[in-house]
This record gives structure tokens, sequence and C-alpha cells, in this order.
């Protein structure tokens, strides 16, 4: 700093404000400086709301503990936090990846550096394992950081992975810094600040009964505090709409400090803001930073943090989802209709698929004129939502790479057997055909059979609802009769095994696996999938909450075998095209070579015999 501010109490830089040891730190461990959205974080931890003033008629808002030699004249300006509140109990929600856990462990350290007599911090998070990562990181800065040499523990103090005493801390109970899960034994302790670092995560929030053990948990805060009262300083990112956190902000008298990852449009604005009982107007928790977007509208939806998650970055995290990334990277939970059904038929492309073979290349989009749009085909999810041909379809086309049927036997309740048959080339994914078989069970294994033979699948999976292999064992003697085996050794025309995809809850686990590819558009389905309304009108009513669909047998086949098949996405298109014309090209070349040798020496005697090849003689 260039000169001593009007509110400094010491001569000391980095006793009076934490972003000068967050710049330190980060130096020592080698990281580039804090970006200014890290720096916002570090400014917020130490300060929180009543470090910042807003204009009364503009709406600017400005750091109020500046960087000024003298206080300056504040009229008509507002303090946005009480200073005189002796306590606080904040919530800051930023983006994964951010860095907030890390910069609040190097806040630890500024506490304990300001006062390591008095301060005693406990860091709980979701489990004990996480909330001891978070100590051992704030332990490893304090033991190798030249700095905080007179606060390393004295060899008489408490010195474990889960605990420790700074030099010259208190004799007390509580040690200086203790990590404790949230579900953990946090009675007995004391703490002038309690951390709560990602305590709600998608293990302990999927039900209202889960968050509502959650939120008891933090009630017992209030008899951790030492007398007088601590500081209360959440860490998170919202895992469901239901989100403890804002929960806490509404009813338990928290305050939020949310930063997204991009300045939210005019139509997510009020996402930020809360109706508190008792308050005329909402809370608005939008972190400063962002409410830039208020006076620039042009900002909406660019990156807060460019410097450290720019444009490409961001666009790659959305591509997990729409409902992914409103709640970890926008943390917006008030989801709307297109956030709660997250599957969109405008996401596929539909086109009359051949079930030997597949363009080498297929391409997604909106043609200006609109002339790819398929109003001939029903649309089943809501209003808006359209069909799209393929943009661009390459003239030259391959056999496909692999192939299966994904099988959802029916049973426990169910009525339909659901099965799905994808196939694959250069990274594409082709749903050629999907159905489901009501009744005998029999049935639908014989009818399942037929379909693997007819496509000629290289294996066939089954999603384990019954006892390990009890629904192979009855199906293997129908398909070896439907499709004899071929080979010597094999008992039928391509292999049978089980499903390894997720056990986790249904609905959640179809989504994140159909989201990504449908979200980038790698998924086609033939003209009759497309007209199969019960699987349609299953793809586009889920949501993410349990129970969501009376049936999804079809839905559930489709998705696993998307999951079944999700390596093929690892291939670059583009890149997968190029090599295999690449490889066709070599081999035409090499062929060339030998008829040379056979005596064949003009280009023109054996160009009319080949099919399909891209390459013209040139000289």
């Amino acid at each position: 700093m260039t000169a001593r501010p009007w509110w400094w109490e010491t001569d000391d830089p980095i006793r009076e404000d934490f972003r000068n040891l967050a710049y330190l730190v980060w130096e020592h461990i080698g990281l580039p400086a804090p970006t200014p959205a890290q720096f916002d974080i570090a400014y917020f931890l130490q300060h929180g709301w009543a470090g910042y003033g807003q204009h009364n008629e503009t709406g600017e808002i400005i750091e109020w503990f500046g960087h000024e030699p003298v206080e300056p004249d504040r009229t008509g300006w507002t303090r946005m936090g009480n200073p005189e509140s002796k306590f606080r109990e904040d919530i800051i929600e930023a983006f994964r990846g951010i860095g907030k856990s890390f910069l609040t462990s190097a806040f630890v350290l500024w506490r304990l550096y300001r006062d390591p007599v008095k301060e005693k911090v406990i860091v709980l998070s979701a489990s004990g394992a996480k909330a001891k990562e978070f100590v051992s990181m704030t332990k490893n800065i304090l033991m190798t950081m030249d700095l905080f040499e007179r606060l390393r523990p004295r060899d008489d103090q408490r010195d474990t992975a889960w605990s420790f005493d700074v030099n010259g801390a208190s004799i007390s109970q509580s040690p200086s810094v203790k990590a404790v899960g949230i579900t953990g034994q946090i009675t007995g302790s004391r703490a002038t600040l309690i951390i709560p670092d990602d305590i709600e995560v998608v293990d302990n929030s999927r039900t209202e009964d889960a968050r509502e053990r959650l939120l008891h948990k933090t009630n017992e805060f209030a008899a951790i505090k030492v007398t007088g009262g601590a500081d209360v300083i959440f860490l998170g990112t919202p895992q469901t709409e239901e989100s403890i956190y804002t929960k806490l902000i509404k009813e338990g008298g928290a305050m939020g400090w949310i930063l997204p990852a991009r300045y939210p449009r005019k139509d997510k604005r009020d996402s930020y803001k809360f109706q508190i009982e008792g308050r005329e107007t909402p809370m608005d928790c939008l972190a400063p930073r962002a409410r830039v977007v208020d006076l620039e509208p042009s900002l909406e939806w660019m990156p807060t943090d460019p410097e450290r998650f720019d444009e490409v970055e961001l666009s790659n995290r959305e591509t997990k989802g729409r409902a992914y990334f409103a709640l970890q990277f926008q943390l917006d939970t008030s989801l709307s209709d297109a956030e709660r059904y997250p599957l969109k038929q405008n996401d596929l492309i539909v086109m009359a698929c051949n079930f030997l073979k597949a363009p080498m290349t297929v391409s997604w989009g909106h043609d200006s004129n609109g002339r790819n749009k398929r109003i001939d085909l029903k649309n089943y999810g809501f209003t808006g939502d359209t069909w799209l041909a393929p943009l661009f379809i390459d003239n030259d086309w391959a056999p496909y790479e692999q192939s299966l049927v994904f099988v959802d036997p029916s049973g426990r309740g169910k009525d339909e057997t659901g099965y799905a048959v994808l196939k694959a080339l250069n990274g594409m994914m082709y749903a050629v055909e999907t159905g489901g078989i009501q009744g005998d069970p029999g049935a639908a294994m014989q009818k399942v059979a037929e379909v693997a033979k007819h496509h000629n699948v290289n294996e066939i999976v089954i999603e384990p609802n019954f006892a390990p292999g009890v629904w192979i064992s009855a199906f293997e003697p129908i398909l070896a009769k439907v499709w004899p085996a071929e080979k010597p050794g094999d008992t039928s025309g391509c292999t049978v095994r089980e499903a390894e995809w997720s056990r986790a809850q249904k609905e959640v686990r179809i989504i994140d696996t159909l989201e990504p590819v449908m979200g980038s558009h790698r998924l086609v389905v033939d003209e009759t999938v497309a007209m199969d309304a019960v699987l349609m009108y299953q793809l586009t009513h889920i949501t993410r909450e349990r129970g969501a669909l009376a049936h999804d047998d079809r839905l559930d086949a489709l998705a696993g075998a998307v999951s079944e098949m999700q390596k093929v996405l690892r291939i670059d298109v583009a890149s997968a095209a190029k090599d295999m014309k690449d490889a066709e090209l070599q081999a035409l070349l090499d062929r060339y070579v030998r008829d040379l040798e056979d005596g064949r020496t003009s280009w023109d005697d054996w160009d009319d015999e080949r099919v399909g090849a891209n390459v013209r003689y040139q000289g």
C-alpha cells in the first residue's frame, strides 16, 4: 500500500489487511497472484457486508475500508452491513474451483497472527476427513512459511492431524484449530470462529429429512461459541433447489454473499434476492463484484473471474448440464422449467438411420431459414421444443465401430421391459431402435434376441434388477436359439453381460448421463425413435426429483446404453473422421504402389475400380 489508510490501528500491513497476507501465501506456495475475485472473497472474509457502502442514488458499491489516508466524507452513502455488530454469521457461496477453502485456510492463520492467545477455530465439513484436509492445509502453511515461525506449536502443545495449538495460545480444553465432521461430536469444544466448509453435499442433502438433520446440526453451533459469541462463516455450493444455505439465509439469520461464475442475466437477477421475515424488501445477497451488471448490462453472462475461469472453461462446464451449472457455478437455487426439465428434443439430431453404417460426420445446428426443423414430428416436450434434422451430413459413410442393446428388464412392479439399440461411429452415438415389451418375460427375451440379431450388435447389456445373473441365465438359451454362435466356443451370436453403471438415485443418474451427451449434440436418433411417444415423454418430463416419472423403463434403457458407450465420446468427432480418412488414403496409396510393382503403371487403370475414395491424382 502506498499510504496508511485512516482505519489502520498499527503500521503492520499484514495485520490490518488480510488481502496482503493472501498475496504472500499465494507467493509462498508458488501460485500466481490472487485474482480480483479472490481478493474480493478475502475482503469479505475480513469485513463482511459492513465493509461495503452503496450510493443512495446511483447504486454504486464501494469498499468502505479503502486506501484513503484520511476518512472521506460518506454523505450520500449507506453502509451495507452493521459495523456495530460484534459477531457475524455469513454464508459465502462461490463457484467450484475459485479457491474459497484455500483463502479461508489463510484467513484462519491471519486470525491467529492477530490474536494467537484468544482465537479458537473449529472447521466442520460433511466428513471428518474433509475437515482434516482443511486443517492439514492450514498447518502446512504455518510450518513452512517464515512469517508464522513464532506461531508454530511447541513440543508441549497439541499437534496432531486433527488439531493443533499455536505458540502463545491460552491454556484451554479447546485447541487453536480443530477439525470435526458435521455429524461428529462438537459439544464440549469452544470456538471464536466456526467454519462450516461444504457441509452440504449430494449424499446428505437428497431428501427433506436429510436436510432437516443437517440444519439441526447447525443449531449446535450456538453451544460451542465462546462466552460472548463467535463468528460463523459458512463456505459452500448449493447441491439442491432446497439448499440449507438458502434456508439459513431466509430463516436462520445468516447473511449471504454469493459470487456466481457468470454475471447473471436480467431474468435471473432476482434469484439472488431472498425475502426475510420482518423485512420490507428482499435481502440482495449477490456479491458486489457481480452487482456491477446492474449498472453495466453488457456484462450479462460474462465470466466474473475471467483470469481463472474464462469463457472456454465455463462453456466446457456448461456441457455437463443446465441444472448442474445453475447450482454449482451460478449458485442459483430457483431453477426455471428449462433447468428443471433439462432434457430437450431440440438437443437431439433426428434422421433416418441406416442400421449398418453412418456418415463420417453429422453436425447439429439451426438453419438460418429453419429448413432443418422437423415439423412433421410430434413435440412430446414443452412449448418451444423442436426436432432438428442434421445441419450437415458427410457424403462418406462407414460401418459402425461399436453397437449394443441395453435392456432394462421388467420386474419389481414394472410392467414393461425397455430396450435401446445404440451404435457409434467417430464419437457420435446413434439410437437406431428403442421399445418396450409388456407382459411375459419370455416374450420380452425373445424380442430382445431378435432385435440383437437384426442389428448384429457386439453385445447385449442387462441392467441388474434381479439377483446377479438370473435374467441372463434365462435369456442366454433363447438368444442361442435365435442367434446361434458362428465361432467355436461361443454360446450365441454376441456376448451378454450385466451393466456396471452407477446405482445412484435413478433420476439423477439418467439426467447426469444423458444431459452432457445431448448438450454436446452427440446423440442421433432414428425417426422411429423420435416417434416413440412413451420414450420421448419420459425424456422431456424427467426431473431430478425422486419419483418424477411413474414409468421410466425406456428412458432408463437409453441412458444405460449411452452410459455403456460413453468412452467413445472421448474421441473428437472431427479428428476421428480425419484419422479414418487418412487411414483410407494410406491404404489407397499402398494399393497403388503394389499395382505399380505388378505392372499397372496408370492411376486411371484402377481408379474406376475403387469405391468411395476421396482422392484424386494431381500431376
